[in-house]
């Protein structure tokens, strides 16, 4: 609590000249001293200035008082995020490049204006293109590879191990905001820039990774992003935050979230469960449960089922059919397997590139999958 009232008070004293104006109206609003002290830093003027673009640095980091973690970022020079960039003609060794790589940098690395636009987010402790999580089970690779074996999209594997593999788990949480802004900071620049269009990029993220592109989507607007995937969201340092906080529909034109190890209502964070389980986006799918029922199924799994059957050359061609109900227990009961309203969970471009599958509509709409032989992680 002390380094907070520091932190508030050092902001203060750097800011006193444009918040004097407000601090008789703040004191008579507000009784409770962190009330006050959020309310002053909202006064703070705001730069957004091309190159700093960055909340912690130039409004109070917005949301930080209000934030679950109580600790403050990682500064970007410290995190050593890497924009990986793979193309048709350049599949297996990536293009490096960083967040203030400037427009003419990504064309001389190969990116294509005309190509819609990946991006591949991975969770807490892992990186590109292997890490504590993911060695057994490369998926970031996988998902790339199965993106260009079916489209001539860029992809951009966004590596931010550093950031994400901190000691304890909480400091990744908070250092998600500013992972996300770079990235938000990127697409605002090529499409500025470039002309490429926010609505033909799709951000793609895991665990943590899935905040991440929220957080990215939130600092892209007129136009913005055209679609957020979201694969078993993080739940611990995200549960009961208000939607500035996390994944939220609304950070892209269509969001849709595949939830596999979520902790169920009341439940014990990492103990009971990896993910999020209340519904976070446009469309929500369940892997064998809901948000009162532990969902039986591995965190990491979330991303298999987007890419296993394309990815795996002994696959039967049978891919995942989730289906609409409106609770878990009328799907277990059989009264929503009609194939009426159904969705495939694999990341088939054919059909999630075409905005015509895309449900838009602000309330959140539930689908459901059951399988077999499923161990808990």
């Amino acid at each position: 609590m002390l380094r907070i009232v520091t932190l508030y008070t050092f902001i203060l004293i750097c800011n006193s000249q444009s918040l004097s104006n407000g601090v008789n109206e703040v004191a008579n609003s507000f009784v409770d001293l962190s009330s006050a002290l959020h309310a002053l830093l909202n006064k703070v003027p705001v730069n957004r200035k091309y190159d700093y673009c960055f909340g912690n640095y130039t409004n109070g980091f917005n949301g930080f008082i209000n934030h679950m973690t109580g600790l403050l970022p990682m500064s970007p020079n410290q995190m050593d995020v890497k924009f990986l960039l793979f193309t048709c003609n350049n599949r297996d060794n990536s293009q490096n490049l960083t967040y203030l790589s400037q427009p003419n940098e990504w064309t001389a690395a190969g990116f294509n204006i005309s190509a819609r636009t990946k991006f591949i987010v991975h969770g807490w402790l892992e990186k590109y293109p292997g890490g504590i999580q993911s060695d057994w089970y490369n998926w970031m690779e996988q998902m790339k590879n199965v993106i260009l074996n079916n489209s001539c999209a860029n992809v951009v594997a966004i590596d931010w191990y550093k950031p994400a593999s901190t000691s304890y788990l909480i400091q990744s949480v908070s250092n998600t905001k500013i992972v996300g802004q770079m990235i938000g900071c990127v697409i605002n620049r090529l499409s500025a820039n470039l002309g490429v269009d926010p609505q033909d990029i799709h951000l793609i993220g895991h665990s943590l990774g899935s905040h991440v592109v929220g957080f990215a989507g939130k600092h892209v607007t007129n136009p913005n992003v055209g679609h957020i995937t979201a694969t078993d969201p993080a739940g611990p340092g995200f549960i009961g935050q208000p939607p500035h906080n996390r994944l939220a529909v609304g950070d892209a034109s269509f969001v849709s979230v595949i939830h596999t190890n979520g902790i169920p209502i009341n439940g014990l964070p990492v103990i009971q469960g990896q993910g999020y389980s209340e519904a976070l986006g446009n469309i929500d799918a369940y892997v064998n449960g809901d948000v009162k029922k532990k969902i039986l199924c591995n965190h990491i799994r979330s991303n298999y089922y987007a890419i296993t059957d394309q990815s795996d050359p002994q696959s039967t061609g049978c891919q995942p059919i989730a289906y609409k109900c409106d609770s878990y227990d009328n799907f277990l009961r059989g009264l929503c397997a009609d194939g009426s309203d159904s969705l495939p969970m694999e990341l088939d471009l054919n059909y999630w590139d075409n905005k015509s599958n895309w449900d838009t509509t602000d309330t959140n709409n539930k689908y459901y999958i059951n399988t077999g032989n499923v161990l808990e992680p």
